[in-house]
C-alpha cells in the first residue's frame, strides 16, 4: 500500500507539471535565450557522449576475463557484451529524446535510470556498467531536448501572437482610413 501512495504521489506531481506547463508555466532546467541556443548545445552535448564512446569511456567491464583459457577471447567477449549493452542504453535513450514531451521530462529520466540499473544487474558476473559521465551527459540531453521542445513552443506562441496582434492593427488602420474617407 505504501508503494501504491508513493506512485499515486508521484502521479499527482506529474499530473501537476502537465496542466502547469498547458498553462503555459513551465520551468526550465538550463534556461539559454532562444530554441538556437538549445539546438547548438544540444550539438555540443551530442559531440561529448560520441568521444566517450569512441574512447571506450561510455561503459566499463572487468578486463582479466577469460574464456577457454584465453586472455584474449575474454576481452574480446567483455568488450562484445559492453557493446551491447551499451547499444540498449543509447536505444532507450534516443527513444526518450524521440518521445520527449516537457512535461514528461522526469518520467524519461527514471526510465533511463532503470535500464541504467538493469544493464549493471545483467553485466554484473562481467561488471559491466554504464559510467556515470556517460550517463549524466544522456540525462543532460533529455533536459535540454525538453527545454528545447518548451523554448519552441513558446517561440511559435509569442509569434502567433505578434500576428494576430499585427492583423488587429491592420484592421484598426483600416477602419480609421474608412472613417476618415467618410468624413
Amino acid at each position: 500500500e505504501r508503494r501504491l501512495a508513493t506512485a499515486r504521489s508521484a502521479l499527482v506531481v506529474t499530473d501537476d507539471l502537465a496542466l502547469l506547463q498547458e498553462a503555459g508555466l513551465y520551468e526550465y532546467r538550463h534556461p539559454l535565450a532562444d530554441a538556437v541556443a538549445y539546438k547548438g548545445e544540444l550539438d555540443r552535448l551530442k559531440d561529448r557522449y560520441k568521444t566517450l564512446t569512441r574512447n571506450g569511456r561510455a561503459v566499463t567491464g572487468v578486463t582479466e576475463w577469460t574464456v577457454n583459457g584465453s586472455a584474449a577471447e575474454g576481452r574480446r567477449m567483455v568488450r562484445d557484451f559492453s557493446k551491447l549493452m551499451l547499444r540498449a542504453y543509447n536505444a532507450e535513450a534516443d527513444a526518450a529524446v524521440r518521445g520527449m514531451r516537457p512535461h514528461r521530462l522526469d518520467s524519461h529520466i527514471d526510465r533511463l535510470a532503470k535500464s541504467r540499473a538493469t544493464i549493471a544487474r545483467l553485466g554484473k558476473t562481467m561488471r559491466i556498467q554504464v559510467t556515470d559521465e556517460y550517463h549524466r551527459l544522456r540525462v543532460r540531453e533529455l533536459e535540454l531536448t525538453a527545454d528545447h521542445l518548451a523554448k519552441v513552443d513558446e517561440e511559435r506562441e509569442r509569434r502567433r501572437e505578434e500576428r494576430a496582434r499585427q492583423r488587429e492593427e491592420e484592421r484598426l488602420e483600416r477602419d480609421i482610413a474608412r472613417e476618415r474617407a467618410r468624413i
